[in-house]
């Protein structure tokens, strides 16, 4: 478990890093505004959904709870700020946009069997589609965010996939 939590906190600090490296499509304050905008979201459907109807059970260890959450607030959010990139450029296509989405869904949802495979939590009454309507809410909720703040700042002319 040291190891595993060695291995997530490295790319933890690599996620965050690659913010740094990520294209001028999005300036500072906007990348602040949707990492604490994701994170909420995703803060916010798990205590509705998976804490109300009591789905996923942790383990006892303070490291396994380390492990989910160091996912939950940084990584999880922080892949999901790459992968507003390709769907707020101009010049991507459209099948492209839907393959990145695609790998985006197979991931998050994935990563909760793979938590379960390494004994971090168990899923007691989870399925796919609980986890498909989890973040396919959070990456609504955010790009509606987005689109209505770069709207906000004057970013949307011409240069976003949606007209104005």
């Amino acid at each position: 478990m040291f190891l595993l939590n060695v291995c997530t906190t490295l790319i933890a600090v690599g996620a965050v890093v690659s913010l740094g490296k990520m294209p001028k499509l999005f300036d500072r304050f906007e990348k602040w505004v949707y990492y604490m905008v994701i994170l909420i979201a995703i803060e916010q459907l798990h205590s509705a959904i998976v804490d109300n109807f009591k789905l996923i059970q942790f383990a006892e260890s303070f490291w396994a709870f380390y492990f989910y959450k160091l996912n939950q607030i940084l990584i999880f959010p922080i892949g999901t700020l790459w992968l507003l990139v390709p769907i707020f450029q101009a010049n991507t296509r459209f099948l492209i946009k839907i393959l990145y989405i695609g790998i985006w869904f197979s991931a998050l949802t994935g990563s909760y069997h793979l938590f379960q495979f390494f004994g971090i939590l168990t899923l007691t009454g989870w399925n796919i589609g609980y986890s498909m309507v989890i973040w396919y809410t959070a990456l609504l909720e955010l790009t509606c965010f987005c689109l209505v703040f770069r709207k906000m700042l004057g970013k949307c002319d011409g240069h976003d996939p949606l007209p104005t």
